[in-house]
């Protein structure tokens, strides 16, 4: 008795058995693949320990939004104010005029949203006489 066979000399059934078999195979590679890299990590300047890369885009949207709102500020204009942002701590530093103008870039850090923490290590630069 003869068996179909297709053009390979394969069987339907064992044709059919290897395509599950190699999708399987596919499937599996996939998921391997995600899980190697879905969740990578890099260590941050200060040595600290390793940010995910959506901690990153977090820190690096707070540092804009509280640029931002410093920048925007109706009574002062902080522009010698730096912002730097690590898990949702926010590290003022830079020279002020003046000791109101250095609580108020703290209050102004710690009301956006995101962040946690301030550290606010802002210097009042002596006035010149």
């Amino acid at each position: 008795m003869k068996t179909l066979s297709n053009s390979a000399g394969r069987t339907p059934q064992l044709r059919a058995a290897a395509s599950r078999s190699l999708g399987c195979c596919v499937a599996a590679a996939a998921v391997l693949a995600l899980g190697l890299t879905g969740c990578s990590t890099t260590s941050n300047s200060t040595g600290g320990p390793a940010q995910t890369a959506g901690a990153q885009i977090d820190d690096h949207n707070t540092t804009s939004a509280v640029g931002y709102a410093l920048a925007s500020d109706p009574q002062y204009k902080f522009g010698s104010v730096n912002v730097e942002t690590s898990a949702g701590t926010v590290q003022l530093s830079g020279f002020v005029l003046s000791d109101d103008q250095r609580s108020r870039a703290g209050n102004i850090a710690k009301n956006v949203p995101a962040v946690k923490a301030v550290l606010n290590n802002l210097a009042v630069k002596a006035m010149d006489n």
